[in-house]
């Protein structure tokens, strides 16, 4: 049984023998048949944040800016950048019902940072 075992873990088996289809088939069978949960996937517990609505609010000095709170959840990665902006733009366009399928263009993008350092969510002055 140890030359067995030693045989497989060491794969000395040749293409197209029967102990090698049947290791083969054992993977394939692993591979597709293990549960996710085994493996502690959080795609399946803990999905992207869902899409929820994005509070927004006119700014008093200019009529024409809004003002948004975008969760810093909905935006990777936490540095503010073209491809952020970009990002933000598209969450907005969705999710902002001020600015739903409307043309707009963010022209002002400040992190909100939490006691602990890290990015609650995202400024966002836009102007319609």
């Amino acid at each position: 049984m140890g030359g067995v075992l030693k045989r497989i873990f060491f794969w000395n088996y040749e293409r197209g023998t029967w102990p090698y289809d049947v290791i083969v088939l054992a993977i394939v069978a692993f591979v597709f048949l293990t549960p996710r949960s085994w493996f502690h996937d959080q795609a399946e517990t803990s999905p992207m944040p869902a899409a929820t609505a994005i509070p927004c609010e006119a700014d008093p000095t200019s009529p024409q800016i809004l003002r948004c709170k975008v969760n810093a959840a909905l935006l990777t990665p936490q540095q503010v950048s073209p491809q952020l902006q970009e990002k933000a733009h598209d969450v907005l366009l969705r999710n902002a019902a001020p600015l739903k399928d409307r043309t707009f263009q963010i022209t002002q993008m400040e992190p909100v940072l939490g006691q602990d350092g890290g990015v609650l969510y995202y400024e966002v002055s836009v102007k319609q």
